[in-house]
């Protein structure tokens, strides 16, 4: 049997990183309705978005001098 390619190897790597990424982002969504019911207090609601995004990022300070 042979190896598979390392674009084979990279492809289970990535699978494997978005769905830690949606697993996280489902827990901080319970957390934060949890946290909700907890304080609960009239008028506030603490309320949270959660956008994934896979694929090549630049970061770093943009727009400095």
């Amino acid at each position: 049997m042979s190896r598979p390619s390392l674009e084979v190897a990279d492809v289970f790597h990535r699978y494997g990183a978005a769905w830690r990424a949606v697993q996280a982002g489902l827990e901080i969504v319970e957390a934060v309705h949890a946290l909700n019911t907890e304080v609960s207090q009239p008028g506030v609601e603490i309320a949270v978005r959660v956008g994934i995004n896979t694929g090549l990022v630049v970061a770093g300070d943009i727009g400095t001098g």
